[in-house]
Protein backbone atom coordinates (compact mmCIF):
# COMPACT_ATOMS: atom_id res chain seq x y z
CA UNK A 1 0.00 0.00 0.00
CA UNK A 2 1.41 3.50 -1.05
CA UNK A 3 2.30 6.00 1.06
CA UNK A 4 -0.74 8.15 0.28
CA UNK A 5 -3.71 5.95 0.30
CA UNK A 6 -2.00 4.62 3.93
CA UNK A 7 -2.35 7.76 5.47
CA UNK A 8 -5.93 8.37 3.85
CA UNK A 9 -7.20 5.03 5.00
CA UNK A 10 -5.94 5.73 8.46
CA UNK A 11 -7.33 9.41 8.32
CA UNK A 12 -10.88 8.32 6.94
CA UNK A 13 -11.16 5.18 10.11
CA UNK A 14 -10.13 7.02 12.80
CA UNK A 15 -12.26 10.32 11.88
CA UNK A 16 -15.23 7.72 11.32
CA UNK A 17 -14.53 5.50 14.83
CA UNK A 18 -13.50 8.23 16.40
CA UNK A 19 -16.87 11.24 15.54
CA UNK A 20 -18.78 8.12 17.10
CA UNK A 21 -16.75 7.65 20.28
CA UNK A 22 -17.00 11.48 20.44
CA UNK A 23 -20.45 11.76 20.04
CA UNK A 24 -21.94 9.20 21.65
CA UNK A 25 -19.74 9.92 25.19
CA UNK A 26 -20.98 13.46 25.18
CA UNK A 27 -24.78 12.22 24.63
CA UNK A 28 -24.52 9.82 27.40
CA UNK A 29 -22.85 12.36 29.60
CA UNK A 30 -25.43 15.20 28.84
CA UNK A 31 -28.38 12.88 29.81
CA UNK A 32 -26.29 11.67 32.73
CA UNK A 33 -26.20 15.05 33.68
CA UNK A 34 -29.47 15.72 33.43
CA UNK A 35 -30.75 12.60 35.02
CA UNK A 36 -32.40 11.10 32.58
CA UNK A 37 -30.53 8.33 30.63
CA UNK A 38 -32.39 6.58 27.96
CA UNK A 39 -31.62 2.72 27.20
CA UNK A 40 -30.53 3.24 23.57
CA UNK A 41 -27.27 4.97 25.38
CA UNK A 42 -26.58 1.98 26.65
CA UNK A 43 -26.30 0.38 23.12
CA UNK A 44 -23.22 2.78 22.38
CA UNK A 45 -20.92 1.93 25.43
CA UNK A 46 -20.29 -1.49 23.64
CA UNK A 47 -19.81 0.13 20.35
CA UNK A 48 -17.62 3.13 22.14
CA UNK A 49 -15.23 0.43 23.71
CA UNK A 50 -15.17 -1.74 19.74
CA UNK A 51 -14.01 1.26 17.96
CA UNK A 52 -11.90 2.48 20.46
CA UNK A 53 -10.03 -0.80 20.29
CA UNK A 54 -9.79 -0.82 16.02
CA UNK A 55 -8.19 2.60 16.22
CA UNK A 56 -5.56 1.66 18.60
CA UNK A 57 -4.93 -1.54 17.08
CA UNK A 58 -5.09 -0.09 13.44
CA UNK A 59 -2.26 2.31 14.56
CA UNK A 60 -0.41 -0.81 15.97
CA UNK A 61 -1.27 -3.67 13.98
CA UNK A 62 -2.63 -2.34 10.66
CA UNK A 63 -3.99 -5.40 9.10
CA UNK A 64 -6.14 -6.16 12.61
CA UNK A 65 -7.12 -2.96 13.08
CA UNK A 66 -8.70 -2.66 9.60
CA UNK A 67 -10.28 -6.07 10.11
CA UNK A 68 -11.66 -4.86 13.63
CA UNK A 69 -12.89 -1.41 12.27
CA UNK A 70 -14.71 -2.99 9.36
CA UNK A 71 -16.81 -5.72 11.41
CA UNK A 72 -17.42 -3.08 14.56
CA UNK A 73 -18.37 -0.14 11.61
CA UNK A 74 -21.27 -3.04 9.89
CA UNK A 75 -22.42 -3.98 13.10
CA UNK A 76 -22.74 -0.92 14.97
CA UNK A 77 -24.94 0.63 11.53
CA UNK A 78 -27.14 -2.65 11.71
CA UNK A 79 -27.79 -2.21 15.04
CA UNK A 80 -27.91 1.63 16.06
CA UNK A 81 -29.88 2.05 12.43
CA UNK A 82 -33.14 -0.05 13.40
CA UNK A 83 -32.98 2.18 16.65
CA UNK A 84 -32.95 6.20 14.97
CA UNK A 85 -31.85 6.50 11.29
CA UNK A 86 -35.76 6.09 10.04
CA UNK A 87 -36.87 8.21 13.10
CA UNK A 88 -34.33 10.51 13.12
CA UNK A 89 -34.98 11.12 9.71
CA UNK A 90 -38.59 11.64 9.76
CA UNK A 91 -38.52 14.40 12.16
CA UNK A 92 -35.81 16.51 11.68
CA UNK A 93 -37.37 19.10 14.17
CA UNK A 94 -35.57 17.16 16.95
CA UNK A 95 -32.59 18.67 15.14
CA UNK A 96 -30.36 16.99 17.91
CA UNK A 97 -31.52 13.47 17.07
CA UNK A 98 -31.47 14.66 13.54
CA UNK A 99 -27.87 15.55 13.55
CA UNK A 100 -26.40 12.45 14.97
CA UNK A 101 -28.42 10.41 12.29
CA UNK A 102 -27.20 12.75 9.36
CA UNK A 103 -23.69 12.66 10.70
CA UNK A 104 -22.63 9.51 12.35
CA UNK A 105 -23.86 6.91 9.96
CA UNK A 106 -22.10 8.42 7.16
CA UNK A 107 -18.80 8.79 8.96
CA UNK A 108 -19.59 5.20 10.27
CA UNK A 109 -19.77 4.42 6.57
CA UNK A 110 -16.46 6.15 5.29
CA UNK A 111 -14.71 4.26 8.44
CA UNK A 112 -16.49 0.59 7.14
CA UNK A 113 -15.19 1.50 3.14
CA UNK A 114 -11.64 2.61 4.07
CA UNK A 115 -11.35 -0.24 6.73
CA UNK A 116 -12.41 -2.11 3.93
CA UNK A 117 -10.28 -1.09 1.43
CA UNK A 118 -7.00 -0.90 3.27
CA UNK A 119 -7.47 -4.48 4.41
CA UNK A 120 -7.42 -5.41 1.06
CA UNK A 121 -4.48 -3.78 0.46
CA UNK A 122 -2.83 -5.49 3.40
CA UNK A 123 -3.58 -8.48 2.05
CA UNK A 124 -1.85 -8.21 -1.35
CA UNK A 125 1.34 -5.53 -0.35
CA UNK A 126 3.20 -5.72 -3.62
CA UNK A 127 -0.18 -5.16 -5.55
CA UNK A 128 0.42 -1.40 -6.66
CA UNK A 129 -2.82 1.13 -6.32
CA UNK A 130 -3.36 2.89 -9.86
CA UNK A 131 -4.21 6.71 -9.71
CA UNK A 132 -8.16 5.72 -10.40
CA UNK A 133 -8.34 3.90 -7.28
CA UNK A 134 -6.73 6.73 -5.43
CA UNK A 135 -9.04 9.33 -6.96
CA UNK A 136 -12.06 6.84 -5.86
CA UNK A 137 -10.75 7.06 -2.39
CA UNK A 138 -10.85 11.01 -2.44
CA UNK A 139 -14.13 10.61 -3.86
CA UNK A 140 -15.62 8.86 -1.36
CA UNK A 141 -14.77 11.24 0.88
CA UNK A 142 -16.16 14.14 -1.12
CA UNK A 143 -19.54 12.11 -1.71
CA UNK A 144 -20.18 11.22 2.44
CA UNK A 145 -19.39 15.32 3.17
CA UNK A 146 -21.55 16.61 0.65
CA UNK A 147 -24.00 14.55 1.67
CA UNK A 148 -23.48 15.61 5.61
CA UNK A 149 -23.38 18.99 4.52
CA UNK A 150 -26.33 18.66 2.08
CA UNK A 151 -28.13 16.90 4.49
CA UNK A 152 -27.78 19.18 7.41
CA UNK A 153 -28.81 22.35 5.44
CA UNK A 154 -32.10 20.66 4.14
CA UNK A 155 -32.43 19.38 7.50
CA UNK A 156 -32.67 22.50 8.43
CA UNK A 157 -35.17 24.31 7.06
CA UNK A 158 -36.99 21.22 7.62
CA UNK A 159 -36.95 21.63 11.21
CA UNK A 160 -38.22 25.16 11.16
CA UNK A 161 -40.91 24.49 9.08
CA UNK A 162 -42.27 21.77 11.23
CA UNK A 163 -42.09 23.28 14.27
CA UNK A 164 -43.94 26.36 12.82
CA UNK A 165 -46.62 23.90 11.77
CA UNK A 166 -46.30 22.36 15.59
CA UNK A 167 -46.66 25.22 17.25
CA UNK A 168 -49.36 26.28 15.14
CA UNK A 169 -51.01 23.34 15.53
CA UNK A 170 -54.64 23.55 16.40
CA UNK A 171 -56.39 20.43 17.84
CA UNK A 172 -59.17 19.93 20.41
CA UNK A 173 -56.91 17.37 22.48
CA UNK A 174 -57.70 17.49 26.18
CA UNK A 175 -53.98 16.26 26.82
CA UNK A 176 -51.12 17.89 25.22
CA UNK A 177 -47.21 16.28 24.97
CA UNK A 178 -45.28 19.51 25.01
CA UNK A 179 -42.22 20.84 23.31
CA UNK A 180 -39.17 19.28 25.46
CA UNK A 181 -41.32 16.47 27.01
CA UNK A 182 -38.38 14.41 26.43
CA UNK A 183 -35.81 15.79 28.74
CA UNK A 184 -36.65 14.74 32.42
CA UNK A 185 -38.39 17.42 35.42
CA UNK A 186 -39.90 19.17 31.88
CA UNK A 187 -44.05 19.25 31.91
CA UNK A 188 -44.34 15.84 30.37
CA UNK A 189 -48.17 15.84 29.85
CA UNK A 190 -50.26 19.17 30.11
CA UNK A 191 -52.64 18.87 32.41
CA UNK A 192 -50.81 16.00 34.02
CA UNK A 193 -53.75 14.95 36.35
CA UNK A 194 -57.21 15.51 34.11
CA UNK A 195 -60.30 14.72 35.26
CA UNK A 196 -63.65 13.38 33.23
CA UNK A 197 -66.73 12.12 33.91
CA UNK A 198 -67.18 8.13 32.69
CA UNK A 199 -68.42 7.41 29.32
CA UNK A 200 -66.55 10.08 27.74
CA UNK A 201 -63.37 10.20 25.75
CA UNK A 202 -59.59 11.67 26.03
CA UNK A 203 -58.28 12.80 23.43
CA UNK A 204 -54.03 13.14 23.43
CA UNK A 205 -51.95 15.22 20.84
CA UNK A 206 -48.26 15.18 20.33
CA UNK A 207 -47.05 18.68 20.28
CA UNK A 208 -43.24 17.15 20.70
CA UNK A 209 -40.62 17.08 18.21
CA UNK A 210 -40.27 12.99 18.49
CA UNK A 211 -42.22 9.54 18.84
CA UNK A 212 -43.97 9.08 22.18
CA UNK A 213 -47.02 6.80 23.61
CA UNK A 214 -49.53 6.69 26.13
CA UNK A 215 -49.50 3.77 27.87
CA UNK A 216 -52.01 2.46 30.43
CA UNK A 217 -49.90 1.18 33.20
CA UNK A 218 -52.03 -1.31 34.19
CA UNK A 219 -51.91 -2.23 30.52
CA UNK A 220 -55.66 -0.88 29.98
CA UNK A 221 -54.70 0.72 26.92
CA UNK A 222 -51.80 1.58 24.35
CA UNK A 223 -51.65 4.42 22.00
CA UNK A 224 -48.67 2.91 20.22
CA UNK A 225 -45.72 5.12 18.79
CA UNK A 226 -47.35 9.07 18.36
CA UNK A 227 -45.82 11.05 15.81
CA UNK A 228 -45.65 14.60 15.65
CA UNK A 229 -48.23 16.30 15.14
CA UNK A 230 -50.79 13.32 16.00
CA UNK A 231 -53.76 12.75 18.02
CA UNK A 232 -55.01 9.41 20.19
CA UNK A 233 -58.36 9.20 21.99
CA UNK A 234 -59.51 6.63 24.47
CA UNK A 235 -62.94 6.46 26.12
CA UNK A 236 -63.65 5.79 29.70
CA UNK A 237 -66.55 4.02 30.90
CA UNK A 238 -65.56 3.15 34.65
CA UNK A 239 -64.94 5.68 37.40
CA UNK A 240 -61.26 5.46 38.56
CA UNK A 241 -57.56 6.30 38.47
CA UNK A 242 -55.90 5.82 35.51
CA UNK A 243 -52.19 6.08 35.81
CA UNK A 244 -50.38 6.29 32.25
CA UNK A 245 -46.63 6.56 30.90
CA UNK A 246 -44.69 6.89 28.13
CA UNK A 247 -43.16 3.70 26.80
CA UNK A 248 -40.19 5.36 25.32
CA UNK A 249 -39.54 7.29 27.72
CA UNK A 250 -40.50 5.69 31.40
CA UNK A 251 -39.85 9.15 33.41
CA UNK A 252 -42.65 10.81 31.95
CA UNK A 253 -46.36 10.08 33.52
CA UNK A 254 -49.55 11.44 33.77
CA UNK A 255 -52.88 10.34 35.08
CA UNK A 256 -56.59 10.46 34.55
CA UNK A 257 -59.58 10.74 36.90
CA UNK A 258 -62.45 9.21 35.94
CA UNK A 259 -65.53 10.39 38.15
CA UNK A 260 -69.53 8.53 37.87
Amino acid sequence: MSSRARSLSFVATVAGLGYFILFASAQIIADWISGSVPFYDYIHIPFIILFGLSIVATWARPKAGYFMGLISGVAGIAVLSPFTFVKGVSSPANFGLFFYVITIFPMMLAAVLYSLMAYLDLRNPNRSISSNRLYLRRLIIILILGFIIGGVTVGSFAAGTENQLLSSLSSRADITIPRGATVQGNTAYSPGNFTVKAGQAVTWVNKDTTVHTVTSSSGLFDSGNLNPGQTWSHDFTQSGVYKYYCTLHAWMKGNVTVTP
